[in-house]
Formats: C-alpha cells, structure tokens, sequence
C-alpha cells in the first residue's frame, strides 16, 4: 500500500521538482547553445580531422570515467539514509581509482597510439588523463548536491565550466594550438567544474575510511556499473571500427554527425536527468506516483524532441552547408540516417529513470547485455559498407528492439507499452505533417538563393506550422507545459524550500520531503 504523504510535504517535492526542472532548463539551453557556438567555430577552424583524433582517446577516456565513478555516487542518491562513513569511503574509493586510471592511461599511452598508427596520440592520451583525478574529486559532492535537492547551484556550475572552457578552447585555436585546443577545453571543463562543486558544497572528507560499507551499495551499484561498462562499449564500437579500419576523417564525421544527433537528447535527457532520478527515488515506495510523473515527462520531453528531428532530418544538407561549411557535406547522409532513430530516442533513454529510481538495476544491466550484443554484431556486418554501413546498422537494431525496450523498463513501473506510446502519438503526428511540409517548402525555392537564406526558411515556416498545430490542437503536453511555466513565475510560498546553503547533516531523503 502506498505511503500517506501531508499534502504539504507534496507540495514541497512539487515545487522542488518545478524548481529543479526550471534551473535544468535554464542550464541545458545555455549550456548547449554555448558548446554549439564553440563547435562551429572550432569545427571552422580545425576540420574534421582533429576531432578524429580527440574522438579516438575520448573513447578510452570516457570507459576510464565510469571506474572512477563505479555508479557509487548514484548509490548516494538513490539509497535512502546514508551515513558518514559512507560518504568518506566513496570519496576515497573514488579519488584511489581516479589516480590509478591516470596512471595506466598515461602508461599504456603509446599502446592506443599504436592501434590506431598516430604517434601525435601518445601526448594526447597522457594528458588527457588527468582529467580522471580531477573528475574523481568532485564525484561525491556532486551526488550530495543532487540528493539535497540543489539544482540552481549544479546549473550554474555547469554552465560555467561549459563556457569558460569553451572559450579557453577558442582562444587556443585562434593561437594555432590545433587539436590540443580541443584537449584543453575538455581539461580545463573538468577543472572547472570540480572547483565549483568544491565550492558550492559543505561536506569535506574527515578520513573515516571503511571499505566493508561498500557493500551496502553492492546491489545497486554493482549492476549499474557493469551496465553503463557494457553499454560504454557498445556505444563506442562504432566509433572504434571506423577509427582503426577507415580512418580519423571518416571517424570525424561520423562522431559529428552522431553528436548532432543525440544534441537534442542530451538537452532533454539532461534537463530530465538532473532532477526526475533524485525525484523518481523520494517517491518510489508510491508506484501510482512515480507512473504519473514519468509519463507527464516523457511527453514532454516528445513534445520539444519530435520536431527537432523530423526537422533536422529534412533540412540536413541546407544545416551543414550553411552552419559547417561544405568539408563536412559528406556527413549529411549519415545525419539524415542518424535522425530516423533519435526521433524516440530521448524516451528511449528515460526508461533508465524506472530502472534506477526502483532499484532494479539488475533488470537494466541483462537487458543491455542483449541490446550491446546486438547493436556490436550490426557493427561489424555494418562495415562492410563503410561508414554508410555503420550508420544504417545503428538505425536499424535500434528500431527492432525499440518495443521490447520500452516494455520490459514499463513492467517495473506497472506501464504497458501501449500506456507510454498513446501521450506520444499527437506530437509524434503534427511533427511528421511540419517535416512533410518543410521538405515540400524547400522544393519551392530557387536553387540560386543563398543556402543561409534556405535554412531560414525552413526553419522558421516549420517552427510556426509546429507551433500552430500545437496550439490550434491543445495537445495534453503542451498544456502541462504551461503549467509548469505558470507555477515556476509564481513566487513560492512553500516554508519548506531547500535553504540555499546546505548542511552537512545527512538524512533519509524523505525527511524533509
């Protein structure tokens, strides 16, 4: 039977969640029209090649990062009541693996520079290994953010670190430092970041250490970490293939079109991420709750998403020609076949929201065994068609386990597949009828008129026909929508806000909810 909760304490947890989901916002769209500026200059001036050879160590860098993190600071913030001993054996479990893993990087440099037959890749790799210790020392801080609730102080910092360092990458471009302008800003984000969190947070390490408390975060932690180890590499072995057997610019490419891609994943998926796990977790013991919620989100989430992709799918070659410049034209079909996956891809992605909140971690790590699987066997058969090949391979495993997928994550909430498919339908629907339309616009205009005028077009009558059949149809999500922005303006009332300083004192979840 569900918990009682005062209607006071709801109204707390809905105001932090309107609060949180506001901040997240704030930050994700800042944060990404920044590091959007940022790339179109750099992609202007280092071309596709560079970013190959960043892409080809950010895959082992990336695989390293989940050791540091080893999915204990989710533990933090999913688990109801932690102890002290807790929070000092984490962070020192976190700060001896960051600097083991910079170790090995830096040892096993030349090796990767090998594999890929690019010397220059020996002092990237080494360098860029410090990001792991400098990523470890803000773990444990930034899950104690999020477990109180502190979203405003986690956006700032975010959006800090993503334009300070996007500028310091600029800066270095513009002084002739090529690819090592793009080793600096993913350093000095890392930097940034940790300092922030180390500044905005309270708690400091007392140096109780007790490895034994590990254990008490074993079930959870233990199967996210092998999950997100697993599905690191499935979602890196597409860039690894194209890499070592077609060649850094392909792989440039390829990253870059993937990256557009997922952009508006990432947006979305990270404005809902922040705050629907910590969210999702106070009221997990209430299944009716935690359905509500999550199929409120992810409609929303579809509302925003859907038009982007049927959008960006039409307009690809007049976006790259106009916003890239024609050395990345060739990128135009991958994007293209990229998008037909990402137009569910944000959901798909939020059915981790179920699997952590609830605990079953278990369920999310076999099942992504079978889809990396899957998706690595695509690959290799993909390859034989080039980067063409690769591409079409992720689109098409990604809509075969696209129903299982969703099911098997709605059985743990209680949601069938047809209950998280029915609030998609109407975005799903006006968002093919102003792709449709777009794509008929553009067949209108003269061949001779400036690219940068027929991306203008396109992108502003499909805007206005998205938003006028939005409006005109009073689609369920775009009303939430409103709602949401009506009660974030409206002036809180709620004594129970979470002060703007934090204490140290930790405390189950629940009690100040």
């Amino acid at each position: 039977m569900p918990t009682c909760e005062p209607a006071s304490m709801k109204h707390t947890l809905r105001h932090k969640t309107i609060s949180g989901l506001g901040w997240s916002a704030f930050s994700q769209i800042t944060r990404q029209a920044a590091s959007l500026a940022v790339f179109l200059i750099l992609a202007r001036l280092l071309g596709p090649g560079a970013y190959g050879l960043v892409g080809m160590v950010a895959i082992f860098t990336g695989f390293g990062t989940l050791f540091v993190e080893l999915g204990l600071g989710a533990g933090l913030v999913q688990r109801k009541e932690v102890k002290e001993e807790h929070i000092n054996t984490v962070f020192w479990v976190n700060i001896a693996m960051g600097a083991i893993l910079a170790g090995l990087m830096a040892l096993f440099a030349p090796l990767i520079a090998r594999l890929y037959s690019q010397p220059e890749l020996t002092a990237i790799a080494q360098v860029s290994s410090l990001a792991f210790i400098f990523g470890a020392l803000g773990t444990v801080q930034d899950a104690l953010l999020s477990r109180e609730m502190r979203f405003g102080v986690l956006a700032k910092i975010e959006m800090a670190s993503t334009a300070l360092s996007g500028l310091l990458g600029v800066v270095m471009a513009l002084q002739g430092f090529g690819v090592w302008s793009l080793v600096g800003q993913t350093l000095s984000h890392s930097i940034i970041r940790t300092l922030g969190l180390w500044r905005s947070s309270n708690w400091r390490p007392r140096g109780r250490f007790r490895l034994t408390v590990i254990s008490d975060f074993a079930g959870f932690s233990g199967n996210l970490f092998g999950y997100s180890l697993f599905n690191y590499w499935v979602r890196n072995a597409d860039n690894l293939l194209i890499g070592k057997f077609i060649g850094s610019e392909a792989l440039g490419l390829y990253s870059r079109a993937y990256q557009l891609m997922v952009l508006p994943v990432f947006q979305l998926s990270g404005v809902a991420n922040t705050v629907m796990f910590p969210v999702l977790s106070t009221v997990q013991h209430d299944l009716a709750r935690v359905r509500s919620i999550y199929l409120r989100s992810i409609s929303i989430i579809h509302l925003i998403a859907a038009p982007i992709y049927a959008g960006l799918f039409v307009v690809a070659d007049a976006f790259v020609a106009a916003v890239l410049g024609e050395r990345w034209l060739a990128m135009v079909p991958i994007l293209r076949i990229l998008c037909t996956v990402g137009f569910f891809q944000p959901i798909g992605n939020s059915t981790g929201w179920l699997y952590t909140a609830l605990g079953r971690t278990d369920i999310m790590f076999k099942w992504g065994i079978l889809m990396g699987v899957m998706h690595v066997a695509g690959f290799f058969i993909g390859m034989r068609w080039g980067v063409l090949g690769v591409a079409w391979s992720y689109c098409i495993i990604g809509w075969l386990f696209w129903y299982p997928g969703w099911t098997i994550a709605g059985r743990v909430a209680g949601l069938s597949f047809t209950k998280m498919l029915v609030p998609l339908m109407p975005a799903s629907l006006c968002a093919t009828a102003m792709g449709v339309i777009v794509w008929v616009v553009g067949l209108y205009l003269k061949p001779t008129m400036p690219v940068g005028a027929v991306l203008t077009i396109q992108v502003l009558s499909g805007a206005a026909l998205y938003g006028g059949l939005v409006m005109m149809l009073r689609l369920k999500a775009w009303q939430e929508v409103l709602t949401l922005a009506m009660e974030r303006l409206r002036p809180a009332q709620d004594p129970l806000q979470v002060p703007s300083q934090s204490s140290v004192t930790i405390r189950p979840l629940e009690a100040d909810e």
